[in-house]
């Protein structure tokens, strides 16, 4: 689920803001930061780096029915000279074969949005639909046309998402896969930093 928002404060503001949120578990308290690579908890302060964004983050929310870590990243973004924000937030879940989650990355996003008491403009990027039975959003307004651009958070974390079209059945495929992701385990033949793929399941 990838998502974006919009409110009239700038990105420092915006960072306390959902920092503050998430800090105490978040809405529902199954909220966790997450350590940056550059030592923070939570979120990453790039403001003096000269990039198009000033803030990067992390949180693990457990779900309550089936206990999944599902992740989200945010990207905190300048607008208008700094005079409000664009942030970025991209829920994955951390369970192999939810294809249909009825909706959770979508809670797992906009939650957090509605809990920091300020009105946000949104806009769905792609995927996460809310589910059919959702309640009306406080304080989060939906934009009809998209905003500036600003990097995906796939472009902003170690990660890479791929899409392979095979003739063989799922079955075969999935075993397949499954198989390889097992034969490279421990590799260490990556430049610069260790690498390899842990099987975490397999449905």
């Amino acid at each position: 689920c990838n998502m974006s928002f919009v409110a009239k404060i700038d990105t420092d503001s915006a960072a306390t803001l959902l920092l503050d949120t998430l800090s105490k578990g978040g809405p529902d308290g199954r909220y966790k930061l997450q350590m940056t690579a550059e030592g923070t908890l939570g979120f990453a302060n790039f403001t003096n780096y000269g990039m198009p964004i000033n803030f990067l983050g992390q949180a693990i929310h457990h779900t309550k029915v089936h206990h999944y870590n599902d992740t989200i990243n945010i990207a905190i973004a300048p607008r208008d000279d700094n005079s409000s924000s664009l942030v970025t937030a991209f829920s994955i879940s951390g369970i192999a074969g939810a294809y249909g989650d009825g909706g959770q990355n979508f809670k797992n996003i906009i939650s957090i949005f509605e809990a920091t008491g300020i009105t946000w403009s949104y806009t769905i990027e792609n995927g996460c639909p809310a589910p059919a039975n959702a309640e009306p959003l406080i304080g989060l307004v939906p934009m009809v046309q998209a905003k500036e651009v600003t990097p995906e958070p796939e472009s902003l974390h170690a990660e890479c998402k791929l899409t392979w079209t095979f003739t063989e059945s799922c079955a075969t495929a999935s075993a397949g896969l499954a198989e390889a992701a097992k034969s490279m385990a421990g590799f260490s033949g990556c430049v610069g930093e260790k690498c390899g793929y842990t099987l975490e399941s397999a449905n």
